[in-house]
């Protein structure tokens, strides 16, 4: 019996069960859009992404200097702003491209508009604020916006963004977000777009077909590259979603209890050789393969422990343990708490020979 097991045997439940599965499946050019803006308006190297500096060239040849102004107005220094669109995304009429973001958003009120750019839909912001705080700030109320940055200030990114946003009134967020949308997708990403979508459609299939060969947690696992989905794990709902631009990284967000994840494409017809290169960048430092050693001993471990362990600050850890799990040789576990715990580490021998014995 496992524990899972052992922990179950003895609930009835009382409760309705909705038939349908907790995890879904959707894709379309409008997150991918959202995305490129992220990466754009970001502080990583060209290097962090699998696009390479090739498509930050491209980007920046076809940005106009209004394009760059208007998205460094918008999001403040923390592109992350645009995640919290994600959800209205979601939203958009199918096939959910870049367009039917762009008529959903013009028809969002610009006091709407404000409150989703404020986070109003990120469920732990909806966990930490009452409503009505974050409501009463974006109306100009000088006591809710002093609460509503006190309730940031352990987040400097997300105060910066906060105070962005708080500084313009809310017909100009909707303006200045309409421009910066219509702009991405006229200067850069409609030359993108065409090329995308099938890849991210055939990505959603993949995902879909793997899911009546296994179980959800396991398509999870797998298009995560290692996240573990707990059975207290707080979302209601999960949502995957395909990503050429965010590769390798995964994005993850929670929109009124549903937890985004944005996930790499995985081409099937890829040889596994390429992924020589960044486990052995991976497992080139010291700290990590200290973060190894110690999960390999001890068999989990929570960012704290691991904080404590190493003796450096929690944020160099976090990017540590985010690069291992971006190669799979760890997993997190969501759920009340998250842990770290060792997956089975890839056969150097065999990538290297795929590699060795690749056709031209």
């Amino acid at each position: 019996m496992t524990s899972t097991e052992s922990r179950t045997r003895f609930v009835r439940r009382l409760e309705p069960q909705l038939a349908r599965s907790r995890i879904e499946v959707d894709h379309g050019t409008a997150y991918e859009a959202l995305l490129g803006l992220i990466i754009f308006a970001g502080h990583e190297p060209p290097g962090e992404y699998a696009v390479g500096s090739t498509w930050f060239d491209e980007v920046h040849t076809r940005a106009s200097a209004r394009l760059r102004e208007d998205v460094a107005n918008l999001c403040g220094g923390v592109p992350t702003v645009f995640g919290h669109l994600l959800g209205l995304a979601r939203q958009a009429q199918q096939p959910r491209d870049l367009g039917a973001l762009l008529d959903l958003v013009k028809n969002v009120p610009p006091p709407r508009l404000r409150l989703e750019l404020l986070g109003c839909s990120i469920s732990s912001v909806r966990a930490g604020l009452p409503p009505s705080v974050l409501e009463r700030a974006a109306a100009g109320d000088p006591a809710a916006t002093t609460e509503l940055l006190n309730a940031a200030e352990d987040d400097s990114r997300w105060a910066s963004s906060l105070r962005t946003v708080l500084a313009m009134t809310p017909q100009q967020v909707h303006d200045l977000t309409v421009r910066v949308l219509d702009g991405w997708g006229e200067e850069v990403f409609a030359v993108q777009e065409s090329h995308l979508a099938p890849r991210l459609a055939a990505q959603a299939q993949r995902w879909l077909a793997a899911a009546d060969r296994t179980t959800w947690r396991e398509v999870v696992e797998e298009a995560t590259g290692g996240i573990i989905l707990d059975e207290d794990l707080p979302a209601d709902r999960v949502l995957l979603v395909p990503t050429v631009l965010g590769a390798p990284w995964v994005y993850s967000t929670e929109v009124t209890g549903t937890k985004i994840f944005c996930c790499p494409v995985r081409d099937p017809a890829a040889i596994a050789a390429p992924q020589l290169v960044p486990v052995l960048r991976a497992l080139g430092d010291e700290t990590r393969l200290k973060i190894l050693h110690h999960l390999a001993v001890n068999g989990s471990a929570t960012l704290a422990q691991l904080t404590a362990e190493l003796g450096i600050s929690k944020s160099a850890v976090h990017k540590h343990v985010m690069l291992l799990r971006s190669v799979g040789v760890i997993r997190v576990h969501l759920g009340r708490d998250r842990r770290y715990t060792l997956r089975e580490l890839p056969d150097l021998n065999d990538l290297l020979s795929q590699l060795i014995n690749a056709g031209p």
